[in-house]
């Protein structure tokens, strides 16, 4: 699977900061990357937007979350969306269509490393609520990309960073990476309940765009 990362660096020849956007992962097609010409303001964290996983799984209805899910799905996920990470004794989720998502999302049940393969799987099939915020938070991160409109901010949503927790300090990019390394079963320092709790407080924090939970803060750019 090729993974694309972009990262924020300093231009010394001109002096300017210039913010580059993170690649959604896994599989984001390259034609759907957002860079930003501008740092982000002091204000950064206002106008993003996030989804819990019933608001992804809910049936479209007017301009609800299922009905932009319905919309762009198709386009936003050529290959499905996937979850999990490979290899072997390494497990994976693969939604192929949005009517895959609606059939899987909420997902509730307890968080847990998944321990087979899926595809296409109902909420029937995977008890699993690690694995639903992490389909939840890939297809806010996605449709952040893709969807001009999906926020209102005017940089990317996986350049936030958590405020606290034992995930402080790492962008949305980051958690989304580390969380699907513990739900496919692949190495990383961090646990389940951590990754859940992470992963699950983003997916809470910008509910349609109209609350900011404080969660997610601005990254401090001048530190990197």
């Amino acid at each position: 699977m090729k993974k694309l990362n972009f990262l924020l660096s300093t231009l010394l020849m001109v002096s300017v900061l210039m913010f580059l956007g993170c690649a959604s992962s896994p599989e984001l097609s390259e034609d759907f990357i957002v860079t930003g010409n501008e740092p982000p303001p002091e204000d950064c964290e206002i106008g993003h937007r996030t989804q819990t996983p019933g608001g992804w799984g809910a049936p479209a209805a007017g301009n609800n979350p299922g009905t932009i899910r319905d919309t762009y799905f198709e386009g936003a996920f050529p290959n499905g969306l996937k979850v999990g990470c490979g290899g072997d004794k390494h497990f994976s989720i693969r939604l192929m269509s949005a009517a895959a998502v609606e059939n899987f999302l909420p997902s509730g049940g307890k968080p847990a490393v998944l321990d087979e393969d899926y595809v296409d799987p109902d909420s029937k099939d995977v008890k699993n609520s690690l694995a639903s915020h992490v389909v939840a938070l890939t297809l806010s991160n996605h449709f952040d990309h893709f969807i001009e409109d999906f926020g209102e901010a005017g940089f990317l949503l996986c350049d936030l960073v958590a405020c606290s927790g034992d995930l402080e300090g790492k962008s949305v990019q980051e958690v989304l990476e580390i969380a699907n390394l513990v739900l496919g079963g692949c190495t990383t320092s961090y646990t389940v309940d951590q990754a859940h709790e992470a992963v699950s407080s983003i997916n809470e924090n910008f509910v349609d765009g109209d609350q900011d939970n404080g969660f997610l803060c601005c990254a401090d750019l001048e530190t990197i």
